[in-house]
């Protein structure tokens, strides 16, 4: 019986004990968390001072004194910034001629071949445009030489079909960046070549089968009679 109480008594004891423990912990823990952010705080207040003594700006001042507007932080900013004078002075090289010269210029002085479609009014239409190699699977023969008589040029020579005269110009806006700037000349036929299909004549067949078959804007110039 005595023992029983004995054993009673010390159950309280040690919870209590276990409570204070606890407690003990948990004020430590906040402690510590409260030490932290107050070093974090710290520690930013003294990077912020930094960089604003590494990187002083005109724009930023304005902006804690006198609460600018978007437009007049940009130009506050601006204004703080050191142009040399001779680059404030120096007019710009892109002149209206300039402009004009390049406007004109897929139409006039990169045309390959001799072309001239001076006074020729285009129509443009869309082509079903695919393109042929001179072997025989292509051409039936291998002599390159084309329905006008003229020997097969890569990036110039283009099948069309007979509404078409031999020697009319086709300028394909969508193949500008080859090497003929996307300008073509009628030389030849084919028997698969109707009016509204194209075939351009490339120099091996793997560089034909690798065009495949695109529909595309042609602006074609006839002779006129």
């Amino acid at each position: 019986m005595i023992a029983t109480n004995v054993k009673q008594q010390k159950n309280p004891i040690f919870k209590e004990l276990i409570i204070q423990y606890v407690t003990e912990l948990l004020t430590i823990y906040l402690l510590i968390i409260s030490f932290v952010s107050l070093l974090v705080v710290i520690l930013g207040s003294i990077h912020v001072r930094q960089l604003e003594q590494q990187y002083p700006s005109q724009a930023i001042v304005s902006v804690q004194e006198q609460r600018l507007s978007v437009k007049e932080m940009a130009d506050a900013y601006i204004s703080s910034l050191e142009v040399p004078e001779e680059l404030l002075l120096k007019e710009p090289e892109t002149s209206v001629q300039t402009i004009e010269m390049m406007s004109d210029t897929l139409f006039t002085s990169e045309i390959p071949f001799g072309i001239n479609v001076d006074g020729i009014t285009p129509t443009i239409e869309k082509f079903n445009v695919s393109a042929y190699c001179s072997c025989e699977k292509c051409c039936g023969k291998v002599d390159g030489i084309t329905a006008s008589g003229d020997t097969v040029k890569e990036w110039c020579t283009i099948a069309a079909g007979k509404k078409y005269e031999l020697g009319t110009v086709i300028y394909i806006p969508d193949l500008a960046n080859m090497p003929n700037g996307g300008w073509f000349i009628v030389q030849d036929r084919g028997g698969a070549i109707s009016n509204e299909r194209l075939d351009i004549y490339l120099s091996t067949h793997q560089k034909a089968l690798e065009f495949g078959r695109q529909y595309l804007e042609c602006y074609i110039y006839e002779k006129e009679d």
